[in-house]
């Protein structure tokens, strides 16, 4: 089971802690830029780390916030969302000062490219939170926005044509990832009244997204492409026993799966 009762209330458990914290998201896209620098010839400067994992985290963090705003506890289903609502005066507090440091420390560390493309997702980030929490109630293709977003995030600290071809194929790793996790809370945002491709998606469309995420890594180089497959495959594997896992712990699980492949690489590296 992904809880556990205390009294009355049903508590998440230790591990359900980063994903309810959106933890999980900014680690993620740490270890994937670490992934995708591993061919560079010159190292990323730490700020950089930083400033995505920080900007990483502002953007769930906003996004739940925005929508647990205007609605009631009652139609809160997760425990990401049940969270976030008891403590949204503490977390916009926090989110603001999150966001002054994170804005100081990328404008002085930061070199006039990384600004620039940063700056560029911002105004992209921003479209999406304002086209998502107004058309979401009707149709919003979410899913794509936030796999192109959390790709692009990635982008900006890398050369672009040389990250072309793998950031496609993490594109549609997060894709399926994203996909996934919305088929399988189905509940929940028909709770929150939230439509995205997740309500009329097939699982044959999964795995045709499966099948395409597979046939882009002949374009990627080594090692990328046994880092991204190694994550495809953990995902693959999960999909394949997701009618027996809770919904939270299923939510977990997907995530978890996004560390694989640079554990793979890590891994690789010291043999």
């Amino acid at each position: 089971m992904s809880t556990r009762q205390t009294g009355s209330t049903v508590q998440p458990r230790w591990w359900q802690w980063p994903n309810i914290l959106s933890i999980d998201a900014a680690a993620i896209a740490l270890v994937w830029l670490w992934a995708f620098t591993q061919n560079s010839v010159d190292p990323l400067h730490w700020a950089g780390y930083s400033v995505l994992a920080t900007s990483t985290w502002l953007v769930y963090c906003a996004d739940r916030l925005l929508d647990v705003a205007q609605r009631n506890s009652h139609q809160l289903l997760s425990h990401r969302h049940l969270w976030t609502k008891a403590y949204a005066r503490q977390l916009g507090l926090l989110w603001t000062l999150v966001l002054i440091g994170n804005i100081s420390l990328a404008c002085t560390q930061l070199n006039s490219i990384q600004l620039r493309h940063g700056w560029q997702l911002l105004c992209a980030v921003l479209l999406y939170t304002l086209l998502n929490q107004k058309l979401s109630q009707r149709y919003f293709p979410k899913e794509i926005c936030v796999a192109l977003l959390y790709t692009g995030g990635l982008m900006v600290f890398l050369e672009w044509p040389q990250a072309y071809s793998s950031g496609l194929s993490f594109t549609l790793l997060c894709l399926i990832n994203c996909v996934q996790i919305g088929l399988k809370e189905k509940s929940i945002d028909h709770a929150l009244k939230v439509y995205s491709i997740a309500r009329h998606c097939k699982r044959s469309t999964l795995w045709l997204c499966f099948g395409l995420a597979a046939a882009s890594l002949l374009f990627v180089t080594h090692p990328l492409r046994g880092c991204i497959a190694a994550s495809l495959l953990m995902l693959a594997l999960l999909q394949l026993f997701s009618r027996r896992l809770p919904i939270e712990t299923f939510r977990v699980l997907a995530d978890a799966a996004l560390f694989v492949g640079p554990l793979w690489l890590l891994m690789l590296q010291h043999c």
